[in-house]
């Protein structure tokens, strides 16, 4: 058997496989750890420090119950951007008893993109992988079964609720210049898109883990699903329509989603503008499966 444990900024995960081109999961675990939570000085603190180091501690012991041969173990955003980065990573090396590899920009991107690719194949291209993390947001073209533009940019959740001094609503006036950053920020994807005539993109990660819950529509293949983008933006007008006491009572986003799902409905929908995007795929996979793919 296989691993690989994806250190993300918001959540840690565990995917345990066959070795044999699989990506059947034999076990799998996820952990929010939210590392980039209240951060000051750009230091992950000391909560989040110490459930990182539960998180490993318990995977530790999980992968010794498994017969592994190859494990991989990798970061991303909060690692390379904060100052008790290297710090982390190097207590973590020590309980997991093996080595991290943080992530280049690039390599993610890559592996974004070998992990998604397999579970949209059946899919027209030309069309766009959006990935949301807590740090970090990837971008990938694809078309003619090749990665023809990929970047990640530095505007993972946690830094646009810093950006806009977030308190668990997005405001109209939060709205709007979220929409003014986007429009700046994301020009180069935009200009791609709307010259590659591109009406379709993909989504992964927890944010569009709920975006799939509310909006299914019918199954692209046994791996990906369509969602209804019509359905999708009731939903993120509901969203919009609520108090922080009527948010807590939601029954369709997870407890440990609650707090960061507003903004993250938000940033889809705007880019779902921006990109003049009319259909949208739901796929479970994402780095950890690119990485399992080569190891």
């Amino acid at each position: 058997m296989k691993a690989v444990i994806d250190l993300g900024s918001n959540t840690f995960h565990l995917l345990i496989v066959k070795n044999e081109g699989s990506l059947m999961p034999v076990y799998r675990n996820r952990v929010f750890v939210r590392l980039l939570e209240n951060t000051s000085n750009n230091r992950i603190n000391n909560l989040a420090y110490q459930r990182a180091c539960n998180a490993c501690k318990t995977f530790y012991l999980k992968i010794q119950q498994f017969n592994i041969t190859k494990l991989k173990v990798i970061g991303t955003a909060a690692f390379r951007d904060s100052q008790n980065g290297e710090m982390l990573k190097e207590e973590l090396e020590g309980i997991l008893n093996t080595a991290i590899e943080i992530l280049s920009d690039e390599a993610e991107a890559k592996y974004i993109y070998q992990g998604v690719e397999p579970s949209v194949r059946n899919l027209e291209q030309p069309y766009i992988i959006m990935d949301i993390g807590g740090g970090s947001i990837e971008f990938i073209i694809v078309n003619d079964n090749q990665m023809l533009f990929a970047k990640s940019y530095p505007i993972g959740l946690h830094n646009l609720a810093k950006m806009l001094a977030y308190k668990g609503l997005v405001s109209e006036f939060q709205y709007n210049k979220l929409a003014d950053f986007c429009k700046i920020k994301l020009i180069e994807i935009i200009n791609h898109s709307k010259e590659l005539k591109i009406s379709t993109l993909v989504g992964n990660g927890g944010s569009f883990e709920i975006c799939n819950a509310i909006a299914f529509k019918e199954k692209l293949n046994s791996h990906s699903n369509i969602l209804d983008v019509t359905t999708l933006s009731k939903y993120f007008r509901l969203m919009n329509s609520l108090d922080i006491e009527e948010m807590s009572k939601i029954d369709w986003i997870p407890n440990n989603r609650k707090t960061m799902a507003p903004l993250a409905f938000a940033f889809i929908e705007i880019v779902l503008e921006l990109l003049d995007v009319n259909h949208l795929i739901y796929s479970p996979n994402s780095v950890k499966e690119g990485v399992l793919l080569n190891i």
